[in-house]
């Protein structure tokens, strides 16, 4: 997904709407069969967390180029969401209807980020298999409030401002973030900044209020060290030039800075960010 400063677990109450339903797909059949080979499909991939089974046996090429624009920009990005996202652990399939090369089901979640999500998603036959071709509105819903509710990283008082201006959104709007987020586009990632600045800035100013702190500060603040830490340590850095570089980082950039990082690019980095990282890379003496 993403860099440095990973966007978790803020994306992860939107990028729930959107989540990846990893779906191995079967061979194809009609009547009884077709509805044996869906609910195999379903129950299978589902509980798997491969960007490989997803992209290029799961989602039909209408889906993939929809929501991701092509099938390499799929296994990109699911490869990334990979890291953090815990797939279910079981699903019920119920009220499957086949119409020829096309079918409906109803999905029951149960484990993983989504636990106690269901909905209704749309299949198609093809390449020999049946592929998952959408889901309904009602199941990305359910799968954004559970997300939310299942979300035990981010306070709760954050977490209820997120939910509300999301929850709140009409359903075109709602697909549009819900599948803009699963597909990592710019539109997206824009809108989602501003919903959790937003957030995070109205539950700061309660705090502030109230005489209490929120915890949001110090809970994104951790998944932005998290993510400088996983990044140097994947380039051999000792452990205490890793500690070394987040104690500078801490007094270098603001909690504000952080929550700007929300939904940015990797190539969006503010360069007052870039220049404060490298300052303390380089004092720290945290470079190859």
């Amino acid at each position: 997904m993403r860099p440095a400063t990973a966007r978790r677990p803020a994306l992860a109450l939107l990028a729930a709407a959107g989540a990846s339903v990893a779906l191995a797909a079967c061979g194809s059949g009609s009547g009884s069969d077709a509805s044996k080979q869906i609910t195999d499909t379903l129950n299978t991939g589902l509980t798997t967390n491969s960007p490989t089974v997803l992209c290029t046996k799961t989602f039909s090429t209408g889906f993939v180029n929809r929501v991701y624009g092509s099938q390499a920009k799929c296994i990109a990005v699911e490869t990334k969401n990979a890291k953090t996202n815990k797939p279910a652990t079981a699903v019920k399939v119920t009220n499957i209807k086949v119409d020829g090369g096309t079918a409906t089901a109803v999905v029951a979640v149960t484990g993983g980020d989504q636990d106690g999500s269901g909905g209704q998603l749309s299949l198609v036959s093809q390449q020999k298999g049946w592929r998952v071709d959408d889901l309904s509105t009602p199941l990305l819903r359910s799968e954004f409030d559970a997300g939310v509710k299942n979300d035990r990283e981010v306070p709760a008082n954050l977490k209820t401002c997120i939910a509300a201006k999301v929850s709140g959104l009409d359903d075109a709007s709602f697909r549009t973030l819900s599948y803009g987020s699963m597909g990592d586009q710019p539109a997206a990632s824009a809108q989602i900044k501003t919903i959790v600045t937003d957030c995070f800035a109205q539950t700061s100013d309660s705090a502030g209020a109230s005489g209490s702190t929120s915890g949001s500060a110090s809970v994104l603040r951790k998944k932005f060290e998290q993510g400088i830490n996983e990044s140097l340590k994947k380039d051999g850095i000792p452990a205490a030039a890793i500690t070394c570089v987040e104690q500078k980082l801490r007094s270098a950039i603001s909690d504000k800075q952080i929550v700007a990082l929300i939904g940015a690019g990797s190539k969006n980095v503010p360069p007052k960010l870039a220049q404060a990282t490298a300052a303390a890379m380089a004092a720290c003496n945290a470079t190859k």
